[in-house]
């Protein structure tokens, strides 16, 4: 005969006691005594950006911290989300939290906006940034001839039906 049990609300890095016990007409029948220790997990992340807003394809630095009960080599997951962010977060990074729980990126060549997040294993999700990536602008010539002067730049990234006007201040 099989036994199983499922058993819910058990504490993170706690040590339970168990055994089985069954009871029928031959009498009671009791196993001897067992114990396991439940996994410790952090029960919280950070996330924190060095600019929420990237040049086109310039890299965004990423930092973090996990707290709680065990927070010395996690093995977590970054995970990033495209715009307009109806897809499924994609694991982009796996990684091992120092032993202060703390832990580093580079996303690199951002050129959509995306969000990012961390999740740990326990739950631990850190909060959702959201990284914007703005075009680039540059004037390559001004060129004057009778009274008229010509303005020659690129915006990037090249975008179908963009529009770029000249302000003057």
């Amino acid at each position: 005969m099989e036994v199983r049990a499922r058993i819910e609300g058990l504490q993170p890095g706690k040590r339970y006691f168990y055994r089985l016990v069954a009871n029928n007409a031959s009498g009671l029948v009791r196993t001897s005594g067992r114990s396991l220790v439940t996994p410790a997990f952090p029960s919280a992340a950070t996330l924190v950006a060095d600019r929420l807003t990237a040049p086109y394809a310039q890299a965004v630095k990423l930092t973090g911290r996990f707290s709680g009960p065990k927070i010395a080599g996690v093995t977590a997951t970054l995970q990033s989300q495209a715009f307009p962010f109806t897809g499924p977060w994609n694991a982009i990074a796996t990684f091992r939290s120092s032993s202060k729980g703390e832990y580093r990126f580079t996303l690199g060549s951002v050129t959509e906006t995306t969000r990012v997040r961390v999740v740990a294993p326990g739950g631990a999700t850190s909060r959702v940034l959201r990284i914007r990536s703005a075009i680039r602008l540059g004037i390559d010539s001004v060129r004057r001839r009778s009274g008229r002067v010509r303005f020659a730049g690129k915006a990037f990234p090249v975008t179908p039906k963009a529009r770029a006007t000249l302000q003057r201040r």
